[in-house]
């Protein structure tokens, strides 16, 4: 959200350099959540298939809560799940549908990747590179906007809650 309230403000620094200062604080717990996510995930569908679903659900949207709410690690995925409570549904078939629509690149750009002349490992993994950079934003879109759509039931828009952080900073 600083990269929104960076266009609205006419004073905020657009640099590469601000807009990397401007991560830097976040970048540790970003690490950890993101870390904590997938072990988590990664042992509820190793037990069974439908912990790993159920909490990939409730967890969808810890890095959208670490950015625009500033949140610790271990408050970011009691939020991330409260703001699911009641739409968990919702959330799922998001999720589903987003995943298929990140698939369909990826597929597209593999079988290409296949006949390089490299190991079948790393046009796997060059193939994944390509097709994540083309589908990474379109995910992270889908979840700002669930995020924006299930904290609206909660609070006030997300406007009204970081953006007077936001001109006090660049007014210092």
């Amino acid at each position: 959200m600083d990269a929104v309230a960076a266009i609205e403000e006419p004073t905020a620094d657009r640099s590469l350099t601000g807009r990397l200062q401007a991560v830097l604080p976040y970048l540790a717990t970003l690490t950890a959540v993101w870390v904590a996510y997938n072990v988590l995930v990664g042992i509820g569908f190793m037990f069974f298939l439908i912990p790993g679903f159920v909490f990939t659900t409730w967890w969808a949207l810890v890095i959208p809560v670490v950015v625009l709410e500033r949140t610790g690690v271990r408050r970011t995925f009691s939020r991330s799940r409260r703001l699911v409570t009641g739409k968990g549904l919702t959330v799922f078939w998001t999720l589903i549908l987003a995943g298929v629509l990140s698939a369909v690149p990826a597929l597209v750009v593999s079988a290409p990747a296949l006949s390089l002349p490299v190991s079948p490992l790393t046009a796997t993994v060059l193939a994944g590179a390509a097709a994540g950079a083309v589908t990474a934003p379109f995910v992270a879109l889908c979840l700002v906007v669930l995020y924006a759509d299930l904290r609206s039931r909660f609070a006030a828009p997300i406007a009204d809650s970081w953006m007077h952080q936001y001109a006090a900073a660049s007014d210092g």
